[in-house]
């Protein structure tokens, strides 16, 4: 399903939803229900099978996040840099 979540899921977000996002997340509740509705072994397939957000949307924003820790050794000091 393609309803996007906040990195903490305690936090409220209500405030965010618009006319457009509210059309996605209800378009997506009825396409779940009615899959989840059916009398199939492949539902839980059709639930978590990618989207072609290429086809299926005009616009779209990828952000990529990534946490970690990474050394550089040199000749004289080792330096480690913390990535948030």
């Amino acid at each position: 399903m393609s309803i996007i979540t906040p990195g903490f899921p305690e936090q409220n977000t209500t405030f965010n939803v618009n006319k457009f996002t509210l059309k996605r997340i209800v378009m997506e509740f009825k396409r779940g229900f009615t899959l989840i509705n059916r009398e199939s072994t492949s539902v839980w397939n059709e639930l978590t099978a990618e989207v072609d957000w290429k086809t299926r949307y005009n616009y779209f924003i990828l952000i990529l996040c990534r946490a970690g820790e990474v050394e550089v050794k040199n000749n004289k000091n080792i330096y480690t840099l913390y990535f948030f």
